[in-house]
Order: structure tokens, then C-alpha cells, then sequence
């Protein structure tokens, strides 16, 4: 499976670990290549972005209880 593929699957999957991985480690890619990787990075960018306001609201929540027990 090309590099390409798996990002598609780790982004449509919302696989943050992936994505890192294969963020970390470029392939070498053509022009045309490149330029379809762009537009996955960017898609990236937006999962992560939401997995970490999801983290941040349960966060919140966590502290707020946390408080309310003290």
C-alpha cells in the first residue's frame, strides 16, 4: 500500500497515531504526488485539530468534576 493510501485510511479513520507516523516519515513523491499529499496534509491538520478540542472539552469536564468533588 502506497504512502498516499494510508494516509487517506489513517485520516478518514481519524488515527491521530498514524498520521503522526506517517507524517514523520515522507516518502520521496512525484509532482503529482505531491501536490494530492498537500491536500491530505491539510485534511490531517483537521483531525487533529478536532481530536484536540474533543480532548480539551473533556479535560474541561474532568477539572469541573474534579472540582465540584473537592
Amino acid at each position: 500500500m502506497s504512502w498516499l493510501d494510508e494516509l487517506k485510511i489513517a485520516i478518514v479513520a481519524g488515527d491521530v497515531d498514524k498520521i503522526d507516523i506517517l507524517t514523520d516519515n515522507y516518502p520521496r513523491l512525484t509532482k503529482e504526488q505531491i501536490g494530492e499529499a498537500l491536500a491530505l496534509l491539510k485534511s490531517a491538520i483537521e483531525v487533529v485539530g478536532e481530536k484536540q478540542a474533543k480532548l480539551k472539552i473533556e479535560l474541561e469536564k474532568i477539572q469541573k468534576a474534579r472540582a465540584y468533588a473537592q
